[in-house]
């Protein structure tokens, strides 16, 4: 076959590769064929190569993934309030589905990673440097603030009595129904 970039002849080799990516870095990937220019440092793989480094970066990743501190997932409702969507609308968007947010399984619950979120946030892609020695890591300064305020058409919570128990906004669901009871 003839190299598209510089005209020369590609050679079908066996071997191990040195692969590297902006997410995870750099990892080997062993016994896989391909082809390589012999004239420039061109690379072309057979589709049964390609789709085995799919599968090897994925592994990869996902084990990054599930190695981060378990304190940084957050659950998808709170993914929701940070980005300001609903759940329907978090769960449809085609670039969170991509991967575009880095998330984890455990016990059948999908975590999201909160650093994933805020940079999504900012600039519509969550990815970011797995490895540490693959790139410096972004800043995550946010003005992010949990508190979810819910408006109550009173905002005062008036005992049998008439007397007022709570007044104001509430933090969260939470806190509105321990006072509800």
């Amino acid at each position: 076959m003839k190299c598209y970039e510089c005209g020369g002849k590609y050679v079908k080799l066996s071997g191990s590769l040195e692969m590297t990516d902006d997410h995870i870095g750099t990892y080997v990937v062993q016994n896989v064929e391909y082809y390589k220019c012999n004239s420039c440092p061109d690379f072309m793989f057979p589709a049964e190569t390609s789709r085995y480094l799919d599968e090897k970066r994925e592994e990869l990743k996902i084990e990054l993934i599930e190695n981060l501190p378990f304190n940084d997932f957050i659950t998808a409702p709170e993914a929701c309030r940070i980005l300001g969507i609903s759940r329907q609308a978090f769960h449809k968007h085609r670039r969170i589905r991509k991967g575009f947010i880095y998330r984890a399984k455990t016990g059948g619950i999908t975590l999201y990673s909160k650093r994933s979120v805020l940079l999504f946030r900012s600039n519509d892609d969550g990815r970011f440097p797995l490895n540490e020695s693959c790139a410096t890591e972004p800043s995550l300064e946010s003005n992010y603030d949990t508190t979810v305020p819910v408006h109550i058409k009173d905002e005062s919570i008036y005992d049998e009595d008439n007397v007022v128990i709570f007044e104001g906004e509430f933090d969260t669901k939470n806190q509105r129904r321990k006072l509800y009871g």
